[in-house]
């Protein structure tokens, strides 16, 4: 009996090796590609704003923007870039997580947003934090533009 308990137990601990040798090579794989994952245009269904990531020298840069129609004299149609109306700034990154902080004053907004990467084309931003000083909760998933 002692016998048959020591060979499930190393075949057990054998399983459990190849788990944890087998997470650990796709955890390494996926930091090494992770920046560049963030980096693109993102757009989800929840928002009319596009997202930009951008990494330059090791700064992180995120610019939120939307188009709005523009119409002339004679009523032909354009549209207009219009920035988003607040400021976010960039924390901190861990593994496949950007951590921000986003404000907009006149409208008394402040949250932290998490940015986890979900595949090289999706993500999902968690927004935690305030808005007219009661606690606001957001999380909007993003697909990557072509």
């Amino acid at each position: 009996m002692n016998y048959i308990l020591r060979i499930h137990a190393k075949t057990l601990l054998f399983f459990i090796l190849v788990l944890f040798s087998r997470g650990g090579f796709s955890q390494t794989q996926t930091a090494i590609a992770k920046n560049q994952d963030f980096v693109g245009a993102w757009e989800s269904k929840e928002s009319n704003y596009t997202l930009t990531i951008k990494k330059e020298k090791n700064i992180w840069t995120f610019v939120s923007y939307r188009f709005e129609p523009v119409y002339d004299k004679d009523g032909w149609k354009s549209y207009e870039r219009k920035m988003g109306p607040g400021k976010e700034i960039f924390i901190k990154e861990k593994d496949l997580q950007i951590s921000n902080s986003y404000s907009i004053k006149d409208q008394n907004y402040y949250v932290k947003i998490t940015y986890d990467l979900i595949t090289p084309t999706q993500m999902i931003a968690s927004y935690k934090g305030m808005l007219d000083n009661e606690p606001y909760i957001r999380i909007l998933v993003y697909h990557k533009e072509d």
